[in-house]
């Protein structure tokens, strides 16, 4: 069971002088450790060009687990935190200049607890096993800028706001797999519109119910998700916007709803994606001998990864790693996004100890996460000669190029081309063709994904807009038809709607003005 022992958590200099008057006698040894790690710590602020930042105490706070120190937290002046390996070496372990690390949620703390072990595990390991090795200086920044949460949101009142539970059962918390997938559908931008619908009941606990879904429906409001929501002033809409998204994740994964925390698996989250919301990915475990390969190289092309981590008592988190440094002396560090709405984000060393006697902390994680296109109805052209295929893509990572793959009746499917630089792309008809099928999928670095094809759209040759009228005393618009359809007649009608596979989905007698969706 960890605990957590506080030598001073003191924040300004006035109150900091004024604990060194009745701060608890120590041993030499202990000092000694403390002073190597408080030297370590300025050192670090110091070869990072922070000028304005300081220690905020002298003497850490002990971060323990099953009664054993596993890491030394020193609070930064005026934000931020540097953590540092209660081992001979006193390596920096974890770091944030722009938030601070939580000390008061036990659930947090044992989450971190858990993680600083495997951390300082693997730190010690290393030093054991140190060896030579070509040195590539990497730096990425955090890639990922939201800070999102699940309860507890106050606004820059300290008023309570219901934000990411806003349409939760009884508000309660959407769940930390949910948060994540969340924030990695709001760093793409991405889908527009989601595909489907999905139900599910949850039989257990305190929040049976039926709970539904229709992304099909759904327009995802991007331009009023806010990157931050605690401490800040936001409108009822930027609060709907990411209570949608996020209660609609819950719902694709699945989410057992609880009132002390709720729960799903990250593994789920690359079928949800292909299913819901046009993406395309695969869950890895830790073990594999790539995984971390994979993990670097996903971060180096701006594609942020989701980890799984649990805790030694069976504790599970979803996190988001969103950022890679890799120094001239070979430390590495990735950069955390805890979902706990920014705090204890930071850079961690999680690579050296992920798996250590047995002792494995970070489970696995969703890598080559991306968008797929999202194909719209094929436009067919005045003389009826020509189809235009158009698609819509995210905007974060723009691809190569697209491949568009194109089936005739009851054919294969064939490549039409494949270096397609623009989301469209023009073909002559084939008379002799009824029924046209088309998809796209996208290059991302170079590279083309099995899975990642877009939503097929399907034209009926059979089936074109046709006005059959002795008078000019019809009028359709607009010209080509959208969701809406209105049409102006002179004189009574029966009008007749089809779909693009010619079955009747509307047949209905008009007169005067009307409107069809």
């Amino acid at each position: 069971m960890k605990f957590l022992k506080k030598k001073s958590t003191y924040f300004g200099l006035f109150i900091w002088l004024m604990a060194m008057v009745s701060m608890p006698f120590k041993c030499h040894s202990q000092s000694n450790e403390y002073n190597k790690a408080f030297a370590q710590a300025n050192l670090f602020i110091k070869s990072n060009t922070r000028l304005f930042y300081s220690l905020a105490t002298q003497q850490p706070t002990e971060i323990a687990q099953s009664n054993q120190v596993v890491a030394l937290l020193y609070p930064l002046f005026p934000k931020g935190f540097i953590i540092i390996s209660p081992s001979d070496e006193k390596t920096i372990m974890g770091y944030s200049f722009e938030n601070n690390f939580n000390t008061s949620d036990e659930y947090q703390l044992d989450i971190m607890a858990g993680m600083l072990r495997q951390i300082n595990e693997g730190v010690k390991n290393k030093n054991l096993q140190a060896h030579p090795r070509e040195i590539q200086e990497i730096n990425i920044p955090p890639l990922v800028h939201s800070l999102f949460g699940q309860v507890n949101c106050v606004d820059d009142n300290d008023v309570s706001v219901l934000v990411t539970n806003l349409y939760t059962p009884n508000h309660y918390a959407p769940g930390c797999v949910a948060i994540s997938a969340a924030t990695l559908l709001h760093y793409y931008q991405w889908p527009t519109r989601g595909m489907g619908q999905h139900v599910y009941s949850d039989a257990y606990g305190a929040s049976k119910g039926t709970y539904s879904a229709n992304f099909g429906d759904t327009e995802y409001d991007w331009a009023n998700i806010k990157e931050r929501y605690k401490y800040k002033a936001t409108t009822e809409t930027e609060r709907e916007a990411i209570g949608t998204l996020v209660y609609q994740n819950c719902v694709a994964l699945d989410m057992d709803f609880e009132y002390n925390g709720s729960t799903s698996n990250v593994n789920r989250i690359p079928n949800t994606g292909k299913d819901y919301f046009r993406f395309n990915g695969k869950y890895a475990s830790a073990t594999s001998p790539i995984f971390w390969k994979v993990v670097d190289t996903n971060i180096v092309h701006q594609m942020p990864v989701i980890f799984a981590i649990s805790a030694s008592n069976g504790a599970g988190h979803s996190i988001v790693c969103d950022g890679l440094n890799i120094d001239s002396t070979g430390q590495e560090t990735h950069h955390l996004n805890m979902g706990w709405w920014g705090t204890s984000n930071g850079w961690y060393k999680i690579k050296d100890g992920f798996s250590v006697a047995g002792y494995n902390k970070i489970d696995g994680g969703v890598i080559n996460f991306l968008p797929t296109p999202m194909s719209l109805p094929p436009a067919l052209s005045a003389d009826h000669t020509q189809l235009t295929f158009n698609w819509q893509v995210s905007q974060t990572i723009l691809p190569d190029a697209y491949e568009l793959q194109i089936r005739k009746d009851a054919g294969d499917w064939e490549t039409i081309a494949d270096t397609i630089t623009q989301t469209a792309y023009t073909m002559d008809i084939d008379t002799t063709v009824q029924m046209y099928y088309a998809r796209v999928r996208s290059k991302i670095n170079n590279k083309w994904a099995s899975e990642s094809w877009s939503n097929t759209v399907v034209f009926n040759m059979e089936v074109l807009p046709v006005l059959e009228t002795s008078k000019s005393n019809i009028h359709i618009f607009p010209n080509p038809f959208s969701e809406k359809l209105k049409i102006d007649l002179h004189q009574p009608a029966d009008i007749k709607v089809y779909n693009q596979n010619g079955q009747t989905m509307l047949q209905q007698a008009l007169t005067g003005k009307n409107e069809l969706s």
